[in-house]
């Protein structure tokens, strides 16, 4: 549903002060706006902040300063996705990846690979009509992770393999086979070239053209490897249960950036300016690392076990998921907390944001895919409304 939020209230308490300097009394006032849905009807809701401004003269509505108070302050909660499909995985979702149309991949425990399509940006709410991208033909082992690319989807699993997918084609054009464990994660750099880690404790880099490995590092702790690429300058991030992370490029044989941490990491993502790179923590901490300065900018207190993190398309936004908790989605310059999406009771596996920078997709332990429908703070237009009632 499409949720529209209004400015409904504007209180303005005018008091008397009187000074001994002056022939007449001062008015002060105190313009008290509350923000809340219209027409919320279970969706969302805003919750209610009062801001105080004070303005020497009252009919000085000081519209900018309500605005950008309000679109700053302003906590939204999120209680109902705007699509759900059951079912999809149905021992569970393990991974989800968004392409630049829209379209929605999920891999899972049943060895399958589903897509998503009729993606309608003009129009809300879209609706998901569900696809086999790769059905088994006498079932498979699990899918654990997902890499989205361009032309190429790159998936890797318990049989130990990394396989490449042409998306248009629907149909895998290569296997990649070296590992001797399951593969838990894997990221795509620029088309023609993959990432993987897995639980023998190795990240190894491939050429999908040739098939050849080019590298091939020692991870991070059994069994927690985590790895992304980066598609704009081939970079790609490592990191684990060792509390270390690495940036590494395809041409430096070691890391270009490595930082030490005193907790173990299951969780990292890089925003696509490549100016940060999140990192989420077993024990509930979120550390933002500034690529530029080399520094930990920022530390956010989840206060639950991270098990997936997703920057917005301009790196602005983090969204947080600690499976169970309410996934928490965080200003990136401040680290103030916008909102709260309080998901199915069902485990949430993965959780993602998507190219159009108002929704999130998630996957969780039962199955499911949700796609939620994230309103645009920045678009609240309520100035005419601030005016009227003042």
């Amino acid at each position: 549903m499409n949720v529209r939020y209004i400015a409904i209230a504007l209180t303005i308490i005018s008091t008397t002060l009187v000074s001994s300097d002056s022939p007449r009394p001062q008015r002060q006032g105190i313009h008290k706006v509350e923000l809340r849905t219209l027409e919320a009807q279970g969706d969302a809701f805003v919750a209610a902040h009062v801001l105080q401004l004070k303005t020497n003269q009252l009919n000085v509505p000081l519209l900018k300063e309500v605005e950008d108070k309000l679109i700053k302050e302003c906590y939204i909660h999120f209680r109902k996705p705007q699509t759900r499909i059951d079912d999809v995985h149905p021992s569970g979702v393990n991974g989800i990846g968004v392409h630049e149309d829209g379209t929605i991949f999920s891999v899972g425990e049943d060895g399958t690979i589903k897509c998503f399509s009729n993606y309608l940006p003009t129009k809300e709410p879209r609706s998901l009509r569900e696809q086999f991208f790769y059905k088994p033909e006498h079932g498979g082992q699990a899918l654990l992770s997902l890499a989205v690319g361009q032309v190429l989807l790159a998936t890797g699993g318990y049989n130990n393999k990394v396989r490449l997918w042409d998306i248009e084609k629907k149909e895998c054009i290569q296997t990649l086979s070296g590992h001797t464990q399951q593969v838990a994660s894997v990221g795509l750099l620029n088309g023609n070239k993959v990432v993987s880690a897995t639980s023998d404790n190795t990240v190894k880099l491939w050429d999908i053209e040739t098939a050849q490995l080019i590298r091939n590092h020692l991870g991070h702790g059994h069994p927690e490897t985590r790895v992304i690429g980066v598609k704009k300058n081939d970079l790609y991030v490592t990191t684990g249960w060792d509390g270390v992370c690495k940036i590494h490029t395809l041409t430096d044989k070691k890391p270009i950036h490595c930082k030490h941490f005193d907790c173990p990491f299951r969780a990292v993502a890089m925003n696509d300016t490549e100016t940060y790179v999140a990192l989420g923590a077993f024990s509930g901490m979120v550390y933002l690392w500034n690529i530029p300065t080399d520094t930990i900018e920022a530390v956010v207190n989840y206060q639950s076990p991270i098990t997936s993190l997703s920057f917005n398309c301009q790196g602005t936004q983090l969204l947080v998921n600690g499976g169970t908790k309410p996934l928490g989605l965080y200003d990136v310059a401040t680290t103030d907390e916008l909102g709260a999406i309080i998901p199915h009771p069902e485990f949430v596996r993965e959780a993602v944001m998507a190219p159009s920078n108002n929704e999130v997709i998630l996957g969780t332990g039962d199955g499911a895919i949700e796609l939620w429908q994230v309103p645009k703070i920045g678009n609240l237009q309520i100035s005419e409304q601030i005016s009227q009632l003042s």
